[in-house]
Protein backbone atom coordinates (compact mmCIF):
# COMPACT_ATOMS: atom_id res chain seq x y z
CA UNK A 1 0.00 0.00 0.00
CA UNK A 2 1.36 3.41 -0.96
CA UNK A 3 1.72 6.07 1.73
CA UNK A 4 -0.12 9.38 1.76
CA UNK A 5 1.93 12.27 0.41
CA UNK A 6 1.25 15.81 1.63
CA UNK A 7 2.48 18.50 -0.72
CA UNK A 8 2.17 22.18 -1.42
CA UNK A 9 1.14 23.26 -4.89
CA UNK A 10 4.59 24.80 -5.41
CA UNK A 11 6.41 21.56 -4.68
CA UNK A 12 3.95 19.49 -6.75
CA UNK A 13 5.04 20.95 -10.10
CA UNK A 14 6.06 18.13 -12.41
CA UNK A 15 4.62 15.40 -10.16
CA UNK A 16 1.40 13.40 -10.49
CA UNK A 17 -0.62 11.23 -8.14
CA UNK A 18 -3.54 8.87 -8.65
CA UNK A 19 -5.70 10.86 -6.25
CA UNK A 20 -5.40 14.55 -5.34
CA UNK A 21 -7.35 16.50 -2.71
CA UNK A 22 -7.31 20.29 -3.01
CA UNK A 23 -8.45 21.83 0.25
CA UNK A 24 -9.14 25.37 1.37
CA UNK A 25 -10.62 26.59 -1.90
CA UNK A 26 -11.91 29.86 -0.47
CA UNK A 27 -11.01 33.51 -1.05
CA UNK A 28 -8.09 34.43 1.16
CA UNK A 29 -6.61 30.93 1.02
CA UNK A 30 -6.56 30.32 -2.75
CA UNK A 31 -6.04 32.99 -3.91
CA UNK A 32 -4.00 33.92 -0.85
CA UNK A 33 -5.18 37.03 0.98
CA UNK A 34 -2.16 39.21 0.20
CA UNK A 35 -2.73 38.86 -3.56
CA UNK A 36 -6.43 39.80 -3.56
CA UNK A 37 -5.74 43.42 -4.58
CA UNK A 38 -2.93 42.62 -7.02
CA UNK A 39 -3.86 41.55 -10.55
CA UNK A 40 -0.47 39.94 -11.24
CA UNK A 41 -0.66 38.12 -7.91
CA UNK A 42 -4.12 36.80 -8.77
CA UNK A 43 -2.86 35.59 -12.17
CA UNK A 44 0.01 33.73 -10.49
CA UNK A 45 -2.36 32.17 -7.94
CA UNK A 46 -4.63 31.11 -10.83
CA UNK A 47 -1.69 29.45 -12.60
CA UNK A 48 -0.80 27.62 -9.39
CA UNK A 49 -4.39 26.45 -9.01
CA UNK A 50 -4.33 25.07 -12.56
CA UNK A 51 -1.06 23.27 -11.79
CA UNK A 52 -2.76 21.68 -8.78
CA UNK A 53 -5.69 20.53 -10.92
CA UNK A 54 -3.39 18.82 -13.38
CA UNK A 55 -1.56 16.75 -10.72
CA UNK A 56 -4.38 14.18 -10.50
CA UNK A 57 -4.13 11.14 -12.76
CA UNK A 58 -7.52 9.64 -11.88
CA UNK A 59 -9.32 11.31 -8.98
CA UNK A 60 -9.55 14.99 -8.09
CA UNK A 61 -11.43 16.24 -5.03
CA UNK A 62 -12.08 19.94 -4.40
CA UNK A 63 -12.87 20.95 -0.81
CA UNK A 64 -14.38 24.17 0.50
CA UNK A 65 -14.95 25.07 4.13
CA UNK A 66 -17.82 27.48 4.50
CA UNK A 67 -17.13 28.75 7.98
CA UNK A 68 -14.10 29.56 10.15
CA UNK A 69 -14.36 29.72 13.92
CA UNK A 70 -11.98 32.01 15.79
CA UNK A 71 -11.67 32.71 19.48
CA UNK A 72 -14.33 35.42 19.45
CA UNK A 73 -15.74 35.37 15.92
CA UNK A 74 -17.25 33.27 13.16
CA UNK A 75 -16.35 33.99 9.56
CA UNK A 76 -18.29 32.80 6.54
CA UNK A 77 -16.08 32.11 3.55
CA UNK A 78 -16.54 32.91 -0.10
CA UNK A 79 -15.73 30.11 -2.54
CA UNK A 80 -12.55 30.68 -4.54
CA UNK A 81 -13.10 32.64 -7.73
CA UNK A 82 -10.98 30.04 -9.55
CA UNK A 83 -13.54 27.25 -9.26
CA UNK A 84 -15.89 29.00 -11.72
CA UNK A 85 -13.19 29.85 -14.27
CA UNK A 86 -13.66 28.36 -17.75
CA UNK A 87 -10.23 26.68 -17.61
CA UNK A 88 -11.14 24.84 -14.43
CA UNK A 89 -14.56 23.74 -15.64
CA UNK A 90 -13.03 22.60 -18.94
CA UNK A 91 -10.36 20.61 -17.11
CA UNK A 92 -12.95 18.97 -14.88
CA UNK A 93 -15.06 18.02 -17.90
CA UNK A 94 -12.02 16.60 -19.66
CA UNK A 95 -10.69 14.56 -16.74
CA UNK A 96 -14.03 13.28 -15.49
CA UNK A 97 -15.78 12.92 -18.82
CA UNK A 98 -18.51 15.21 -17.52
CA UNK A 99 -20.72 17.71 -19.27
CA UNK A 100 -21.01 20.68 -16.95
CA UNK A 101 -23.40 22.72 -19.12
CA UNK A 102 -25.96 22.38 -16.32
CA UNK A 103 -23.43 23.46 -13.70
CA UNK A 104 -25.06 26.81 -12.93
CA UNK A 105 -28.54 25.31 -12.72
CA UNK A 106 -27.53 22.63 -10.23
CA UNK A 107 -25.04 24.63 -8.24
CA UNK A 108 -25.78 24.53 -4.52
CA UNK A 109 -22.90 26.57 -3.08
Amino acid sequence: EKPVCLSTIHSAKGLEWECVYLIGLVEGVLPVSFSLNDEEGIEEEHRLFYVALTRAKKHLYLAVHYENHGFSYNQFNQISRFIDSPEVLSRLEQKAGLNLNQYEENRSF
